[in-house]
């Protein structure tokens, strides 16, 4: 299901990715930067998505008439069915945006783990600064 897109980019490992863009440049604007980046990603795949279940209903509503024309009611049945699962994902496609657009819930939590990850890495850096000044 095109749905499956915005939670695979979800899933990523933003903390390991913070981590080693902190060793890499353990600058703040870069990781806010970056931050925004990951953001507006994911607006691209909300985008992607949604014009993929817009063509998907619109087909399946093509489908629909045609069918029910030619008498096919178990046909019909069955794709009135999988317009419902395709309008229930864009509801949910709608809900995750809003989160987004208000931080809240669980569409802010790479960009969190992002930020973890870029704490963890700058914390190694003075860690290992300290080492290295001790010997």
């Amino acid at each position: 299901m095109p749905i499956d897109l915005i939670y695979q980019f979800l899933k990523e490992d933003y903390e390991t990715k913070g981590y080693e863009d902190a060793l890499c440049n353990p600058d703040n604007s870069y990781k806010e930067m970056n931050k925004v980046i990951i953001r507006n990603n994911l607006e691209v795949r909300f985008k992607q998505v949604k014009l993929k279940y817009m063509d998907d209903v619109r087909e399946i509503d093509f489908h629909i008439q045609s069918r029910a024309q030619a008498g096919l009611v178990d046909v019909v049945e069955q794709l009135k069915t999988r317009k419902q699962t395709l309008t229930e994902h864009q509801r949910q496609l709608e809900e995750m945006e809003r989160d987004l657009r208000n931080n809240t819930g669980y569409m802010i939590g790479m960009l969190l783990s992002y930020e973890r990850g870029f704490l963890r890495g700058l914390a190694a850096l003075s860690l290992e600064t300290l080492k290295s000044q001790r010997s």
